[in-house]
């Protein structure tokens, strides 16, 4: 179901470039809990703070099946950043794109109920499509719930939530009757007009 990449400490001594499918960063506690940090999905990077850094990896990362991915080994690489200073432009704008996005699952964490933190993240998947559509998740619902940073109780409660006001799921499907109730729920605005 996923390939164990590196684990929390181990010596950051390459990257990674998602070609295809996606990646969990999580961490994980001695009792054997897990929490999502971050599901890095093509096309992106990451890795490059760790080894730019620490020099060690601050957590866990593990490949989604079906996923394809680029190792970019520290010593070649570092050596063509020399000889290529542009390069390290682009990775710092990659960089700030990647704390921006952190930024931004921090506020939602924060700020934004479990039902509005789902409507989003089922948004997301919409891109500029508007009305009924469906789409796929991506990766597991325990995995979701984990992104979200609820418990997979909360992330079904949530589901039955959205399902009332006309978008449901089953299994990995998401059927939406108007995008237009999602983005209302996402707002924290009744699902009504």
């Amino acid at each position: 179901d996923k390939t164990a990449l590196f684990s929390a400490g181990d010596p950051a001594d390459r990257f990674f470039v998602i070609l295809e499918g996606s990646v969990r960063l999580y961490a994980a506690t001695a009792d054997g809990r897990e929490s999502t940090i971050a599901i890095m999905e093509a096309p992106s990077s990451f890795g490059e703070a760790a080894m730019f850094s620490s020099g060690l990896f601050p957590v866990n990362g593990a490949a989604n099946r079906g996923a394809v991915l680029l190792h970019v080994a520290a010593g070649p690489f570092l050596a063509e950043l020399s000889a290529r200073p542009e390069l390290g432009l682009q990775m710092l704008r990659a960089l700030r794109r990647w704390e921006l996005r952190l930024l931004d699952d921090i506020r939602e964490a924060k700020l934004m109920s479990p039902v509005q933190r789902l409507a989003g993240f089922v948004l997301s998947l919409c891109g500029d499509r508007a009305g009924p559509i469906t789409v796929r998740l991506p990766f597991k619902k325990a995995m979701l719930a984990s992104k979200l940073g609820i418990q997979p109780e909360t992330l079904s409660r949530n589901f039955q939530r959205l399902a009332a006001a006309g978008i449901s799921s089953r299994g990995d499907t998401v059927n939406i009757a108007d995008t237009k109730v999602l983005l209302r729920l996402f707002r924290g605005e009744s699902a009504a007009n």
